[in-house]
């Protein structure tokens, strides 16, 4: 019992984990070089609509393809 309870906690933490540095790929991928050049590490607030749909599509896409998805 103890042991399927750490294997379903390790999972959890690994899912976690992966869907963080998917979001965080997603998010470092929409900043520019111009952005870089300005000295910004996230990108503009000016774009952060573009910025969260891209981020919401690349984690929607990973659970898809993970099966986690019923649609």
């Amino acid at each position: 019992m103890i042991t399927w309870f750490i294997l379903c906690l390790s999972f959890q933490l690994l899912m976690q984990n992966l869907f963080s540095n998917m979001a965080a790929d997603a998010l470092a991928s929409q900043v520019t070089d111009e952005d870089r050049e300005s000295g910004f590490v996230y990108p503009p607030l000016n774009r952060i609509r573009q910025t969260s749909l891209h981020v919401g599509k690349a984690v929607a896409n990973m659970a898809y393809k993970l099966g986690m998805c019923d649609c």
